[in-house]
């Protein structure tokens, strides 16, 4: 039995003293865990002392025990009520005060030397005793004091902070106030009214605290020391194991084989030395599943997803779809959702994990995209916010809204994708799979993957625009030299012609006429891309002038006349706001209704028809003026519609009418406008034909 109490007193010494030496060499400068390692100190030898005042059959070191375990009885607390007054988190103010209470401390510890505390102390059957003093309910009240207090605090704190640090403060404050209550009980108040059997209750309390501080390490990552603790873990079963190894080996060899010295060393050193290595990597992945299962080393994970997107190259989809199944096995995670911005503001889908979501998008004025762009590179935590003060206020952005929309689509975490400080894209996680809140190691990797991920897609972004430029290029240069080729043989050809003296004077006419037009249609093309240069160059000048919308659209129409009258296209115009004026580039407007209208008449088959409106919308105080022009046209594909506004396009169905043109048309259009402040949309009817409208605001 004594050396059974002797293991249980060295267990729980050693255990205490090596918890806080793993939290002070983790973060020396933190005063959390100075705090820790100054108690954890404090407490082994206290712990030791009490056993062995008990143990001890010498009744001159019983004595010394004894008065070591009541002068470090204050301080024990004292220490418990300055790591509790700073835990999770140092509180600076108040320990500035709290400090003082060493004064106190001090005073009433010295009088154990004395009779004030205790007395009359004897020794009699191997079993210690004394008699209470006069100070000793002072004693007592100055170690409740600071256990109350301390706890007291730990509970008003348990119900405001949230997360993986709630979790910390529950098991801390759960095995001091179990541990302190159990030994108080039994060690002070029952201490000379008990046998030794029940006394040794209170010996066996620590026993409650190491349990409680150990599985907080291990489960949520108290003091970030887990690291180090996994280590001593690892190296401690090693050292055992070699021990084990080297006697056993020993013993058989002497007993069994006969093997005299030295060999029955040299053989097991020998054996020891070569499955050193085997030995350690199988007690890594045994300690690993069996205490630290949940945890992963930051640099493995790291480190994996780089040489991934390394191996992968510029395929973004791919890249971000290992990058998503490392992080969600790594961190345990249900499901989880990389979404990119688009160009139209919203944020898709790319990659998802662990569900199936369909057509999931986030839009630029979401409550989280909010969030996200007033707070840049902050990660949002739903369990967090929930209790964060300091979000309050936040301008044009609810809270709840947010909250809202995390529980709506069951995301616990979103982590910002930001390059040159703008939110490229977000990665939504779901909640873990033991349903434990995210650490600050967690977070800590998940920044370094955000990053990771920024550079991924601005390099396959950059890839794609190359490839887009090059593809424009190609047909920049294949579109220029068939369009402008065109006019030019054309004029030169009726110039030529113009020169036979075998032909009439009448066709002479009309061959100076049909080079005339192939010069206009040579200028036409050469001015659009002129201004196409200007708009790339950012260089598009406004020369802004009140000016009636129906005066503009009636001198396109007459410039358009002859084609309209060669088609015998019906033109209705309808406008609700004829006195209407617009502050504009006269001039620039006139270019998009020209390229509005020459584009209906292109694509309008002969006696088709075309309508014209201008109508008045005001939304929140602000006019605009919108010109619609509808045809009952070719109409857009689907396949098409992406297209439509980017230079050089030219859909199949329209080369097939109008085979002539750059494809640079609605492009210019839709800049001008833009420059304007004004947006050009179209819409597709079920039967046939489109409709583009603009609009411009009234000021």
């Amino acid at each position: 039995m004594l050396i059974f109490f002797i293991i249980v007193t060295f267990f729980i010494s050693i255990s205490m003293a090596s918890l806080g030496y793993a939290a002070f060499s983790r973060n020396k400068k933190s005063l959390t865990n100075g705090l820790f390692f100054l108690l954890s100190i404090v407490l082994a030898v206290w712990c030791a002392s009490n056993f062995l005042e008990n143990l001890l059959t010498s009744a001159d070191f019983a004595i010394i025990f004894l008065k070591l375990d009541f002068i470090l009885g204050p301080f024990v607390f004292f220490l418990i009520f300055l790591f509790l007054l700073n835990f999770p988190e140092p509180n600076r103010k108040l320990s500035k005060y709290a400090v003082w209470l060493v004064l106190p401390t001090l005073f009433i510890s010295g009088l154990i030397l004395t009779d004030k505390i205790i007395r009359n102390i004897n020794f009699d059957n191997n079993k210690i005793g004394f008699d209470f003093g006069p100070w000793f309910n002072v004693y007592t009240a100055l170690i409740l004091v600071y256990l109350i207090i301390a706890i007291g605090y730990q509970i008003v704190q348990l119900h405001r902070i949230i997360g993986i640090k709630k979790m910390q403060v529950r098991y801390v404050l759960f095995g001091f106030a179990v541990t302190s209550i159990i030994t108080l009980t039994f060690n002070l108040f029952l201490q000379n009214t008990v046998s030794r059997e029940v006394f040794i209750i209170g010996n066996f309390s620590p026993i409650i605290l190491i349990a409680c501080i150990y599985y907080a390490i291990v489960r949520y990552r108290l003091m970030n020391i887990g690291v180090i603790l996994r280590l001593g873990a690892i190296y401690t079963f090693l050292l055992s194991t070699i021990i084990f190894i080297y006697a056993s080996a020993s013993y058989f060899l002497i007993i069994f084989l006969q093997v005299e010295s030295p060999w029955n060393f040299i053989i097991p050193s020998f054996f020891i030395t070569f499955g050193f290595s085997p030995i350690k990597k199988f007690l890594e992945k045994a300690t690993d599943q069996i205490f630290f299962k949940q945890q992963y080393k930051f640099s493995d994970v790291a480190r994996k997803i780089e040489s991934s997107i390394h191996e992968i190259g510029l395929n973004l989809d791919k890249t971000l779809e290992i990058i998503n199944k490392v992080i969600t096995d790594a961190l345990k995670v249900e499901h989880g959702e990389i979404m990119i911005l688009i160009p139209k503001g919203n944020f898709i889908s790319r990659q998802v994990i662990g569900r199936e979501t369909e057509n999931f998008k986030l839009k630029h004025n979401n409550p989280i995209i909010k969030y996200l762009n007033i707070y840049k590179k902050r990660i949002l935590d739903k369990d967090e916010l929930e209790r964060d003060n300091y979000n309050k206020d936040i301008p044009d952005v609810s809270v709840n809204q947010v909250i809202k929309e995390l529980v709506k689509n069951d995301f616990a975490l979103v982590i910002p994708i930001e390059l040159k400080n703008k939110l490229i894209g977000v990665y939504l996680l779901g909640p873990k799979k033991s349903q434990d809140p995210y650490t600050q190691e967690d977070l800590r990797l998940l920044r370094h993957v955000a990053w990771e991920m920024s550079f991924a897609i601005d390099n396959a972004s950059s890839y794609e625009e190359l490839k887009r430029l090059d593809k424009v290029k190609s047909n920049f240069v294949s579109v220029v030299s068939h369009q402008l080729r065109t006019p030019v043989t054309i004029t030169r050809y009726n110039l030529e012609l113009f020169f036979d003296d075998t032909i009439s004077p009448e066709e002479k006419t009309e061959t100076v006429r049909s080079a005339y037009y192939g010069i206009l249609s040579l200028g036409r093309q050469l001015d659009q891309l002129v201004t196409v240069l200007e708009i790339e160059e950012k260089k598009v000048m406004l020369a802004k002038k009140p000016v009636k919308i129906t005066d503009l659209i009636n001198r396109v129409v007459e410039d358009n006349q002859i084609n309209l009258n060669n088609k015998k296209i019906k033109l209705t115009i309808e406008d609700d706001e004829i006195n209407s004026e617009v502050i504009c580039d006269a001039t620039k407007i006139k270019t998009v209704l020209g390229i509005l209208l020459a584009n209906a008449i292109n694509y309008v088959s002969a006696e088709g028809k075309i309508d014209i409106s201008v109508k008045k919308e005001t939304f929140n105080k602000k006019s605009k003026l919108i010109v619609a022009i509808s045809d009952n046209g070719i109409g857009i594909t689907d396949d098409s519609k992406p297209e439509i506004f980017k230079k050089f396009f030219r859909s199949p169905e329209a080369i097939a009418v109008s085979p002539n043109g750059f494809g640079l048309g609605l492009f210019i259009a839709k800049k001008i406008v833009s420059a304007h402040g004004g947006e050009l949309i179209f819409e597709t009817k079920e039967d046939r034909g489109v409709t583009f409208s603009f609009s411009l605001p009234i000021k």
